[in-house]
């Protein structure tokens, strides 16, 4: 028997507009954040509730929840069901214990909502669904502003959302490219990628991909 929880890290990102030089405000997104980070034990569920295992349930619940700027976990939604109640519940309960380091911004800790899955198997690893991940669907390229200095190698790693209509939904900062604006510029250009999505058993599903934006 098998108690398996995928995480799946997400963060939101915007586009902010600012003044520049008193002109015209331009759209200038803002610095990415970073994600919030797990701590503590693994942050899978492994209790299967007994009145689930004896009515042979299963499935994914997927939650979204609030990380604190103290890394807790606070109002926690199930935004899929496994159509088990018992499982729906345990995951709930499972997720409150979760602890994170929080995400940071500017130096500072903030709030940021936050998903996850838990999903459980009756059997063997031979029963767990078939998954195929995401592929490109055109080209991933951004274009460097020349004002912008880089030197040899100069890369942003980013972890992207991708939904099961194949679109960027969420992205974050996994590496900085050590330079804000390059890394902000990539986050608002990775989120008008598309991609052929990812699939499970042959259906598409959503799916965590992590690239790595090369600069020059």
């Amino acid at each position: 028997m098998i108690f398996r929880s995928a995480l799946v890290c997400a963060a939101l990102f915007a586009a902010a507009a600012v003044a520049q030089d008193g002109d015209t405000p331009l759209d200038v997104p803002p610095p990415l954040p970073t994600s919030p980070t797990s701590l503590g034990a693994p942050h899978f569920c492994s209790h299967y509730p007994q009145e689930a295992k004896d009515a042979h349930e299963e499935g994914r619940a997927d939650l979204t929840f609030l990380v604190t700027e103290n890394g807790e976990t606070a109002d926690i939604k199930v935004s899929h069901s496994t159509g088990s109640k018992a499982l729906d519940e345990e995951a709930i309960s499972c997720a409150s214990k979760w602890r994170y380091r929080p995400a940071m911004q500017n130096g500072k800790p903030v709030a940021m909502r936050w998903s996850a899955s838990a999903q459980w198997f009756l059997g063997d690893a031979t029963s767990m669904p078939d998954t195929v991940p995401a592929k490109p669907a055109g080209p991933q390229t951004c274009s460097r502003p020349s004002d912008i200095p880089i030197t040899p190698g100069t890369k942003t790693a980013l972890a992207l959302e991708i939904e099961e209509d194949g679109h960027v939904s969420m992205v974050y900062l996994e590496k900085s490219s050590g330079n804000s604006a390059l890394d902000a510029l990539a986050g608002k250009c990775a989120k008008t990628w598309h991609f052929q999505p990812a699939t499970k058993d042959g259906a598409p599903t959503f799916s965590t991909l992590h690239v790595a934006l090369p600069w020059g």
